[in-house]
């Protein structure tokens, strides 16, 4: 069966279940089923409101058939995020339906203000499941990352959806964060939330069109691009791709993703890391707070391109030596955004404080962000390589006329 049929199975399937025995049941025909919502800020300080929605139409094509967008944008402003979204009646046939929503944008604009009011119809909304992601549009609007057109999954939203589902397994830079995840965050006193950045790269008046879907490579394209800092609700900066890996990596969220460590003679081994956790633990000396950070990693060799016997343990011993190195890296990259650019507190060193001293966390928690900055936070990390692959050295070395 086709992915596209498949898709419009499930959607039936799921429309269906919501439409039938119910006192209040929706007609499947007066339903707009909403993938993706975006929500940005206008110059005046409305909101502007986006709701990106399926054609079950366009989906079910067969292949042959003429190519057209498998979504519609429809976008109103208001007062509030809820009088946007029934204003969308005016040129919407259906009614805007959030049952099915996969992902929620945020314009950086928006993001920069707060978004805790926002927030507020996605928590209260009866219709609302809480298990779609929600993201920040760096350096743009929610509208415009709407818009954009993306090949492989047909549906953006789903596109957005996937990506950083498989991202976070993978990769590493990114965070999935789902609107409960998001609100226990903001009721945190000790950690401050991060949520994944998207971009939209290129041309976005091109990247809305369908021609964009007709190109082996795309004018425009939705990328994640490292994390998005919060103060309780407002953002405050943004973490680069290393920086969010030492952030995942302090946090223990690391489930697998790829780095490479330098040979001692020169040439490149790509390590595999494959699981992670860690431990973060916060005690005070001379009435300051001082961190310990345990990082440990189990990693197999994914790749060599360089003069290396990976039958001696001293190689291994090695390759350990310099993954903890290449860890080290991210996470020191991570402290100095977090600390001393940003200054806000990501890990959640104020949890520890609070967990090894309540009294003294009552004291140092209205300056919090200060004592933060200034804190002394030790990182160990720990890697095990457990396997090598099929093969102990690489044949390069053949090639390269070592007999060995």
């Amino acid at each position: 069966m086709k992915p596209a049929t498949i898709i419009a199975v499930l959607l039936t399937v799921v429309l269906l279940s919501v439409t039938t025995g119910c006192w209040n049941r929706k007609e499947l025909n007066d339903l707009a089923i909403t993938a993706g919502l975006g929500i940005d800020l206008t110059d005046n300080g409305e909101y502007r409101v986006s709701a990106q929605v399926v054609k079950p139409g366009e989906i079910t094509k067969s292949k042959g058939s003429s190519l057209s967008s498998p979504v519609l944008l429809y976008s109103e402003t208001g007062s509030t995020v809820f009088e946007a979204i029934r204003k969308m009646t005016i040129s919407s046939p259906r009614k805007i339906y959030l049952a099915h929503l996969r992902i929620l944008v945020i314009g950086e604009k928006l993001a920069r203000k707060g978004i805790g009011e926002a927030l507020d119809l996605v928590s209260r909304d009866q219709e609302l499941r809480t298990d779609f992601f929600i993201v920040v549009a760096k350096g743009g609007k929610a509208e415009d990352v709407l818009k954009a057109l993306t090949p492989l999954d047909i549906i953006p939203s789903v596109k957005m959806f996937n990506s950083l589902e498989i991202s976070e397994k993978v990769w590493a830079p990114t965070a999935k964060v789902t609107l409960d995840k998001l609100v226990t965050a903001f009721a945190s006193t000790g950690r401050q939330p991060v949520l994944s950045a998207i971009q939209l790269i290129g041309d976005k008046e091109i990247g809305n069109q369908t021609a964009n879907l007709e190109r082996i490579e795309q004018a425009a394209y939705l990328k994640y691009t490292g994390l998005a800092a919060l103060r309780e609700d407002k953002l405050v900066g943004w973490l680069n791709e290393n920086e969010s890996k030492g952030l995942n990596y302090m946090l223990g969220n690391v489930k697998s993703t790829v780095g490479f460590v330098n040979c001692p003679g020169g040439g490149k081994t790509a390590m595999e890391v494959i699981r992670t956790n860690s431990t973060l633990k916060a005690r005070i000396v001379d009435g300051e707070p001082v961190a310990d950070v345990v990082v440990r990693m189990e990693t197999n060799v994914g790749e060599v391109m360089c003069k290396i016997d990976l039958t001696k343990e001293e190689s291994i011993l090695d390759l350990e030596k310099r993954s903890n190195k290449m860890v080290q890296s991210f996470i020191a990259a991570a402290l100095q955004q977090a600390q001393k650019q940003l200054k806000v507190d990501i890990f959640g060193f104020g949890e520890a404080v609070h967990r090894a001293d309540p009294k003294v966390w009552r004291q140092l928690e209205p300056d919090w962000d200060r004592h933060f900055s200034n804190m002394q936070i030790h990182v160990k990390v720990i890697s095990k390589v457990r396997r090598v692959g099929t093969t102990n050295n690489s044949f390069l070395n053949k090639l390269k006329g070592d007999p060995g």
